[in-house]
């Protein structure tokens, strides 16, 4: 009998000992789904420009137009970057901070606005011979059609030198063009001139009648064909 009475005493004490010990394993299950479900957000990738997408550094993928890529963020700031295949030297970074998680989020990537640099070992000489044709030996002419004199001061060029090269200068001019007078406007560094090109874009600050103006655009554009010179009326203005 001793022997039956102690089989009755340990059966259920083993069986209640498996039982608890199961619900602790199904307990630390529940747990560990607990703290790594949402825990993430998906950021949902697109691009105007075919490139490569990193974060901190780190390369995740590449992004085309027209399609989607999802990567996986924990809670955190980033600094994320994408740099175009086509171009390398241009790059887009902006620093994105994740608060909250367990959603999806678009993230639209656009080069708008980064210069396309030419890469290292390129040379853009198509680009600036069909600036050499359209702009060919226009130097920058102004006729005053004003009712009165007008003074010109701060000038900013961006002209095409006779070696194929784009070049940007600003310089204070202070010259006074007479009412329906012409002047050619030379730049000049010290005491050379250095324009030995063609005018690509203008902006010229000018005085008129006690009030200030800035007048800017593409020469080719605003010259008028039979005198090829910038015809400048402020009176209408």
């Amino acid at each position: 009998m001793s022997k039956k009475y102690f089989f009755l005493i340990t059966a259920p004490f083993i069986f209640s000992q498996a039982v608890a010990q199961n619900a602790g394993e199904t307990k630390t299950t529940e747990k560990q789904k607990k703290e790594y479900t949402g825990q993430e957000l998906t950021l949902k990738l697109s691009s105007d420009v075919s490139c490569k997408f990193y974060v901190d550094g780190e390369y995740k993928a590449t992004v085309k137009p027209g399609e989607m890529v999802k990567l996986s963020l924990k809670k955190g700031e980033y600094e994320l970057k994408a740099v175009s295949t086509e171009n390398p030297e241009m790059v887009y970074k902006q620093y994105y901070t994740v608060e909250t998680t367990g959603v999806e989020k678009i993230y639209q990537i656009s080069f708008a606005g980064i210069p396309a640099i030419s890469p290292p070992g390129k040379t853009a000489d198509t680009e600036l011979a069909a600036y050499k044709t359209l702009f060919d030996n226009q130097k920058l002419i102004v006729k005053n059609d004003c009712a009165n004199d007008f003074k010109i001061g701060v000038l900013n060029v961006t002209y095409l030198t006779g070696d194929n090269k784009l070049k940007k200068l600003e310089l204070w001019y202070d010259r006074t063009v007479g009412k329906g007078g012409l002047l050619q406007l030379d730049l000049v560094e010290g005491t050379q001139v250095v324009w030995d090109g063609s005018v690509v874009s203008y902006a010229l600050g000018i005085e008129y009648k006690g009030s200030q103006y800035i007048i800017s655009g593409i020469f080719k554009n605003d010259m008028k064909a039979e005198d090829k010179a910038l015809h400048i009326n402020l009176d209408d203005l």
